[in-house]
């Protein structure tokens, strides 16, 4: 009698499946984690983008549109002032470092609402707006969550 053995036994279909299991939760693992870093890096680069636009409208024009509020270089200056967006909160401080220049400092923290992830930005501001008279100066600090 004569068998034939052309197929595959219990075993090693147990096996294989085993492997392949082993290997899509693997995949499955990476692909989490890089969408939460993607979905992060997105997030902070919106950031980035509201911060130095901000920074450039306050610089060019010393006042800086919010929402559908405008806001001088005067309202905001010594103060540390809260002003909210759909998504995020900004905390935006005007002061003094070299008052017969009329050069001023301003930081600027924002914070993302969902994610809670923070960017801070830091520039030198004239207020006679001689942009050619100062080098402009942006100190980039590390993001917190």
């Amino acid at each position: 009698m004569e068998t034939d053995n052309k197929g595959f036994t219990l075993i090693e279909i147990l096996i294989t499946l085993c492997i392949l299991s082993i290997f899509i939760i693997a995949t499955t693992s990476v692909n989490t984690h890089i969408l939460r870093y993607m979905s992060r890096n997105s997030v902070v680069f919106s950031m980035a983008k509201t911060a130095q636009g901000l920074m450039e409208e306050l610089k060019a024009s010393n006042e800086i549109l919010i929402g559908n509020k405008i806001y001088t270089l005067n309202e905001l200056m010594n103060q540390t002032n809260t002003l909210y967006t759909e998504h995020e909160t900004l905390y935006l401080k005007l002061y003094p470092e070299a008052l017969e220049h009329r050069l001023y400092v301003a930081e600027l923290l924002i914070i993302d609402k969902a994610t809670n992830i923070s960017y801070s930005l830091s520039a030198h501001v004239n207020y006679f707006k001689n942009h050619h008279m100062y080098t402009d100066i942006y100190e980039e600090l590390p993001i917190r969550q």
